[in-house]
């Protein structure tokens, strides 16, 4: 009985369990397309507790809580 209730109680605490995570997203090219798709996917990954920096050409007008952003200017002149 106590093998079965200590089994329950590790896989119940490794069920609850989660870790948050530092990601890095870089969008290199200016096209904005791209930069829509995983914009919207590294936001909602700082919502849910990840420490999110992206190194991107587009400049974000609101700042949000776990979301950094690395802008690189010039990349529009340099691809013309």
């Amino acid at each position: 009985m106590r093998l079965i209730i200590f089994a329950l109680y590790i896989a119940i605490s490794l069920i609850c369990s989660a870790d948050s995570a530092r990601i890095l997203g870089v969008f290199h090219m200016p096209a904005y397309s791209h930069h829509q798709l995983g914009d919207k996917i590294l936001k909602e990954l700082a919502s849910r507790g990840h420490e999110v920096t992206v190194i991107t050409p587009y400049q974000e007008k609101t700042p949000i809580k776990n979301f950094k952003q690395v802008v690189l200017t010039g990349v529009f002149e340099q691809t013309q």
